[in-house]
C-alpha cells in the first residue's frame, strides 16, 4: 500500500512477521535480532561470525542464521533469499552493518575508504536491491541503521561519517523510486556497543581527550537494548514513519 492508503494494513502490523536481520552477531543487530524474536517475530539473523550466530541462535528457538559477508553481492542475495525460502516471504529487513577505524583522515587510506563504503553502503543497496520484489509484495519495509554523524562527522570518524551520510542519499533514492514502499532511516545517537572494540588504545584516548576539549560528548550513551526496543517499535507500527532519530535521554536527574 501507498502513503496515500495510510500505510501497511495496521491489522497486520503486530503479528508475527518474518524478519531479516543483517549485522546481526553484534551490537544493534544482536540486540535487535532477539528483541523481534522474544516479541514472537521469526529472525533470519546474517552476519560474518558463524560461532556468534551459533550463540545467538540458541537464544530462542525464533531465531535462524546465516553465515554471509556483506561487500559479497552474491552473499547479500543470499541473504535475502534464504529468508524467503525458509518463511516463505519477507516482511521486512533491518540493515545493521556498520564498520570503521579510528584516525585521522590524513591517515585513511583507499583500503580503508573502500572497506567502509562497501559495508556500510554498497552492502545495503544490494539487500534491498535483492529485498525489493518481495517487499513490494507483501507491503513489507526496508529499515536502514544511520547515525548523527552523517551530519557532524566526528573527529577520527570522518569517513565512517561520509558513509552514512552516502546511505542516507541512498535512502532518499529509494524512496524516490518506489514510493510504495517504506524505507525507514533510524539514526542512532551514542549508544554502548562493540562498535570500537578493536581500535588502538592510544588513538581511542586521544579522541576521548579531542571530544572532551571541543565539547562533543554533553550525554550517557544508550544501551543496544533499548536502541532495538525502539526500531521494533517503529518498524511495526500501523503508520509509515520514515526518519527516525533516537538520542540519549538528556534530561536532568532529580
Amino acid at each position: 500500500m501507498s502513503p496515500d492508503d495510510g500505510g501497511a494494513d495496521p491489522s497486520a502490523r503486530g503479528a508475527a512477521s518474518r524478519l531479516l536481520v543483517v549485522g546481526a552477531t553484534s551490537g544493534i543487530g544482536r540486540a535487535f535480532a532477539l528483541t523481534a524474536a522474544r516479541a514472537g517475530h521469526r529472525v533470519l539473523a546474517a552476519g560474518r561470525r558463524a560461532e556468534r550466530l551459533d550463540a545467538l541462535r540458541a537464544t530462542h528457538p525464533n531465531i535462524e542464521t546465516l553465515v554471509g559477508d556483506v561487500r559479497s553481492d552474491d552473499d547479500c542475495a543470499a541473504m535475502v533469499g534464504a529468508a524467503v525460502e525458509r518463511f516463505g516471504g519477507l516482511d521486512a529487513f533491518v540493515y545493521a552493518t556498520g564498520t570503521s577505524p579510528l584516525g585521522p583522515l590524513v591517515d585513511t587510506d583507499g583500503d580503508a575508504w573502500r572497506a567502509i563504503l562497501e559495508t556500510n553502503v554498497v552492502g545495503a543497496a544490494q539487500v534491498c536491491r535483492a529485498a525489493i520484489p518481495h517487499l513490494l509484495t507483501t507491503g513489507g519495509r526496508a529499515l536502514f541503521l544511520s547515525s548523527i554523524s552523517a551530519d557532524d562527522p566526528r573527529p577520527y570518524l570522518v569517513a565512517y561519517g561520509a558513509s552514512k551520510a552516502a546511505l542516507d542519499a541512498m535512502v532518499r533514492g529509494w524512496r524516490n523510486e518506489h514510493p510504495d514502499l517504506c524505507v525507514l532511516r533510524v539514526v542512532v545517537g551514542p549508544t554502548i556497543t562493540e562498535f570500537g572494540a578493536r581500535w588502538d588504545p592510544a588513538t581511542t584516548a586521544e579522541l576521548a581527550r579531542v571530544r572532551a576539549e571541543r565539547n562533543l560528548v554533553r550525554t550517557a550513551p544508550m544501551t543496544a537494548e533499548q536502541v532495538a526496543d525502539e526500531i521494533l517499535h517503529v518498524l511495526i507500527s500501523p503508520v509509515w514513519a520514515q526518519d527516525v532519530t533516537l538520542v540519549p535521554d538528556n534530561t536532568p536527574q532529580s
